[in-house]
C-alpha cells in the first residue's frame, strides 16, 4: 500500500506519516489563510515541497512542473507590461547568456537528457521570475510587511514541525525531515534557520526583543534535528553580523542582550551538538577550541568524526588534498589557476548527470581533473565546474548575484554577497538554485530600499 511513498529508513513508519499530516494541515492552513493572494499562493507552495515528495517520484515532478508553470504563468501575466531599466536589462541579459549556455552544451555535446536539462534550469529561471514578481509586491503593492510576516508564520511551522520530529524520533537523529522544505537531503538543515534570522530581523525592523530568543533556539533546534553542526557556529556569526555591521548597533544595553544572546547560543549549541562536544553526547560538555578543531577538520580533512559522532566511527583518516568542502574548493581553485592542466570538461562540465544522476559509487569513479574525496565534499562551487564546467561557473556567477546590486543598502548588500558566497563556494550552493531561499534575500534588499529613510534599520 505505502510502496511508492517516500521514507527515511531506520524511522518509524508511523511517524513519518504523523509529520506527513501535519505537514498536509500546515499547507492546507496557510493556503485558506493566503487565499485571496495569487503570490502568496505560489509562495506557500514552494514552502511545502516535502507534501509532494512524500508521494513518490510521480507527485513530486508533478509538483516541480505544475509549479514552474504556475511561476511563469504569473511573470508573464504581471509583469507583459513593465517598462524595465537598463540594469533589469542587463539582469536579463546575464540569465539569457547563462540559461543558453546551460541548456545547449549539455543538450548538444554532453549525454544529459532534456528532462534532467530542463529539471534543474527550471530552478535558476523561477529565481530569475521571482525577483520581478516580488520586487512588484514590494514596491507597486506595499505588501513587504505582508510577505515578511507570511515568511515569519512560515519558519514557526518549521520550529514546531522540528519539535514534533523530536518527539516522535526521538534521539534517532538524522539528516532530512528539514520541515516542510525536504524528506531526502539535509543540506537545509544549515540554510533555513539562516532565513528564519533575516525574516526576524526584517519582522522586528532591526530591533530584537527579549523573548525573540526562543524563536533564536527554535532555529537552532532546526539544525538540531537535522544533525547540522555548522549551523551552531554560523548563527551566532549571523546575528553577529546583521547587528553589529549592517546596523552598526552602539554601545548601549540592547548591546550586551545581543551579545549574551549569541554566547548563549554558541553554549546551547555546542553542547547539544555530539559531534561538537569531547563526550560525543547530547548535552556534552562546552568545549570550544575542540569545537572548533572539528569543524576545521570536517570542512579542510583531517583526522575526522563521522556524522553521528558514534563510538563506531571515531575516526577516519581523510588528510589528502581534496578532503572535505574546503579542501574540494580550495584544490579547484588550485586547478583554477593552472589552466595548462585544464582539459575540455574542465572548460566545459562533465555534464549534469555527473553531480544530479549519480550515487557516491559513481562518482567516486569518474576520471576527474579535480582532487575530491567523495561526492559529500562537492560544494556548490564543485557541483557547478562538474556540471557545466569553468565557463558555466563564471555565467552562472553573473546571474545569481548580479541581483544584489539592485541593495541601495551597501553593507546589507557585502553581507548578502558574503552569505551567498559563502554558501556557493563553502557549502552545498543551495542559496543560488533554491527558490525560497533567494526570495527572502531579495525580499531583504526590497525591503531595505522601500523603506531607506524612514526606518531605523539603517541607522
Amino acid at each position: 500500500m505505502f510502496s511508492t511513498f517516500v521514507y527515511q529508513s531506520g524511522w518509524s513508519v508511523l511517524a513519518q506519516n504523523g509529520l506527513q499530516l501535519i505537514s498536509i494541515i500546515a499547507l492546507l492552513g496557510m493556503l485558506w489563510r493566503y487565499r485571496q493572494d495569487t503570490l502568496m499562493i505560489l509562495l506557500n507552495l514552494y514552502c511545502f515541497p516535502r507534501v509532494f515528495e512524500f508521494f513518490g517520484a510521480t507527485v513530486f515532478n508533478g509538483y516541480k512542473i505544475l509549479i514552474f508553470a504556475f511561476c511563469l504563468t504569473l511573470f508573464f501575466v504581471t509583469q507583459k507590461q513593465r517598462v524595465f531599466s537598463h540594469r533589469d536589462r542587463y539582469y536579463g541579459l546575464f540569465f539569457l547568456v547563462f540559461s543558453l549556455y546551460f541548456i545547449f552544451v549539455p543538450l548538444l555535446f554532453m549525454t544529459d537528457s532534456p528532462t534532467l536539462i530542463f529539471s534543474q534550469w527550471a530552478r535558476y529561471a523561477q529565481i530569475f521570475m521571482l525577483f520581478f514578481l516580488l520586487r512588484d509586491a514590494v514596491y507597486n503593492k506595499e505588501k513587504k510587511d505582508y510577505i515578511v510576516r507570511f515568511f515569519l508564520e512560515i519558519m514557526v511551522i518549521q520550529i514546531v514541525f522540528s519539535v514534533c520530529k523530536f518527539a516522535f524520533l526521538g534521539f534517532n537523529i538524522q539528516e532530512g525531515l528539514v520541515g516542510s522544505f525536504a524528506i531526502m537531503g539535509g543540506g537545509l538543515g544549515t540554510i533555513i534557520p539562516i532565513v528564519g534570522f533575516i525574516v526576524l530581523w526584517l519582522y522586528r525592523k532591526g530591533h530584537l526583543v527579549w523573548y525573540d530568543v526562543f524563536y533564536v533556539f527554535g532555529l537552532l533546534f532546526i539544525g538540531f534535528t537535522s544533525y547540522k553542526r555548522a549551523i551552531i557556529l554560523l548563527l551566532p556569526l549571523l546575528i553577529l553580523f546583521f547587528l553589529l555591521v549592517v546596523q552598526r548597533k552602539s554601545l548601549n544595553t540592547r548591546f550586551f542582550a545581543i551579545i549574551l544572546l549569541i554566547i548563549s547560543v554558541l553554549y546551547v549549541g555546542i553542547r547539544l551538538m555530539p559531534s561538537l562536544n569531547p563526550e560525543r553526547k547530547i548535552w556534552g560538555s562546552f568545549d570550544l577550541p575542540y569545537a572548533l578543531e572539528i569543524t576545521d577538520k570536517y570542512q579542510f580533512g583531517g583526522d575526522k568524526m563521522d556524522k553521528k559522532g558514534t563510538e563506531n566511527g571515531i575516526l577516519v583518516s581523510n588528510d589528502f588534498e581534496g578532503s572535505g568542502r574546503g579542501g574540494a574548493t580550495f584544490s579547484l581553485l588550485r586547478l583554477l589557476f593552472s589552466p595548462n592542466d585544464w582539459t575540455d570538461e574542465d572548460v566545459f562540465g562533465y555534464g549534469l548527470s555527473a553531480v544530479y544522476a549519480s550515487d557516491e559509487a559513481d562518482f567516486s569513479q569518474m576520471p576527474f581533473t579535480l582532487s575530491i574525496d567523495r561526492k559529500g565534499s562537492a560544494t556548490g562551487f564543485v557541483q557547478t565546474y562538474i556540471a557545466i564546467g569553468f565557463v558555466g561557473c563564471l555565467l552562472l556567477l553573473l546571474a545569481a548575484f548580479f541581483p544584489f546590486s539592485y541593495s541601495r543598502h551597501k553593507r546589507l548588500k557585502w553581507t548578502l554577497i558574503a552569505l551567498v558566497a559563502w554558501d556557493f563556494f563553502f557549502y552545498s550552493g543551495l542559496f543560488v538554485r533554491t527558490p525560497v531561499c533567494m526570495v527572502v534575500l531579495f525580499l531583504a534588499i526590497f525591503y531595505l530600499n522601500d523603506t531607506l529613510v524612514k526606518t531605523p534599520l539603517t541607522q
